[in-house]
């Protein structure tokens, strides 16, 4: 299984805002982080349309004069609204002799839903970066664990879309060899010969995960459990061409794919339906490979692409490809192409 990768950048995300309304606070809180690299944004947060804080990449640092109620009021709202993963890193900057009691309790929830760290002034700029540095470096944990989950969900979603495929190649084998068959005996025979093709589908899948394969048997043995007792089923044609294990084993899965949405929808839902695979190389190792349905029912294009057209396009992309589909009322077309290496 090709495995999806998290679509988010991490370190682009990160954002470092300054909330510091007095004198020249700002622009030194700038200058000190620049010389870390660090470079930073001056907001305001008492401006009603100023939505930096819902970014979930965000770092803030205010000072005491900053600390309005009014900042509270949004830092507890920006909190409550922060998905599971997220903990808002804020680095307050008190004076020396601010009564911190009384500031940290008029914080309240947001020492328990935020990850606060209070430094008091004059405070010296290496702890000063340091804090920061930290404040980001717990940030960043964080939008890594987002992408994380992310990519689990992909991977749930995916599978349980391989599952449902797997599940009704099945029931198109059983009901292809049920209406064939005339005597229980002949159903068994059948059945059970293209459960085994299918198992060998996914045995090749793994030889091909590990050895690479020749194109040609790849596309006969992805297709072989399709074709029932018509061996006219599918045309394959096309030059010696070898694959690359990741190259094979992703085009293994892109075949398997536009096979069973022939089952369920295209050409092989019908008697009469052919498909025709066919394939070229160039010299410097570049293909182009096209899948032509015909003999089904009529086509019409989707209006959104469904799970299945966007795994095969995210299949195409991972190994350096292009790819189309053409939807064509007489039968589904797809090309896909793959640049030298």
């Amino acid at each position: 299984m090709a495995a999806p990768k998290p679509v988010h950048a991490v370190d682009a995300e990160l954002r470092v805002l300054v909330c510091a309304p007095f004198r020249r606070d700002s622009a030194l809180i700038r200058e000190i982080l620049r010389h870390q690299g660090i470079e930073s944004l001056i907001v305001d947060l008492d401006d009603a349309d100023n939505d930096s804080l819902a970014d979930h990449g965000a770092v803030l640092i205010c000072t005491q004069e900053g600390l309005t109620h009014k900042l509270r009021a949004r830092l507890l709202d920006v909190v409550d609204a922060q998905p599971s993963w997220a903990s808002l890193p804020i680095v307050f900057l008190l004076d020396i002799d601010a009564d911190s009691d009384a500031i940290m309790s008029e914080l309240g929830d947001l020492l328990v839903k935020g990850h606060v760290m209070v430094l008091h002034r004059p405070v010296r700029p290496l702890e000063f970066r340091t804090a920061v540095s930290n404040a980001l470096a717990t940030r960043r944990r964080q939008l890594e664990t987002r992408n994380h989950l992310a990519y689990q969900t992909e991977l749930q979603r995916e599978l349980n879309h391989r599952v449902k495929n797997t599940l009704a190649t099945f029931v198109a084998i059983y009901r292809m060899s049920l209406r064939q068959s005339t005597t229980l005996d002949d159903f068994a025979a059948r059945f059970g010969s293209r459960v085994e093709a299918l198992t060998a589908v996914h045995t090749l899948l793994d030889e091909t995960r590990n050895d690479g394969s020749g194109l040609a048997e790849l596309v006969s043995g992805v297709l072989a459990p399709y074709e029932g007792d018509q061996a006219d089923r599918f045309e394959i044609a096309g030059p010696p061409v070898k694959l690359q294990r990741n190259a094979g084993f992703a085009l293994a899965l892109i075949l398997n794919e536009l096979a069973t949405n022939a089952v369920k929808y295209g050409a092989l839902s019908q008697s009469q339906g052919r498909v025709a695979v066919s394939w070229t190389s160039e010299a410097d190792g570049a293909m182009a490979l096209d899948w032509r349905e015909r003999g089904g029912p009529a086509v019409k294009t989707p209006e959104k692409p469904g799970y299945g057209t966007r795994f095969i396009e995210g299949s195409v992309r991972g190994i350096a490809g292009e790819c189309s589909f053409d939807y064509a009322a007489d039968g589904l077309r797809f090309r896909m192409t793959l640049p030298s290496g």
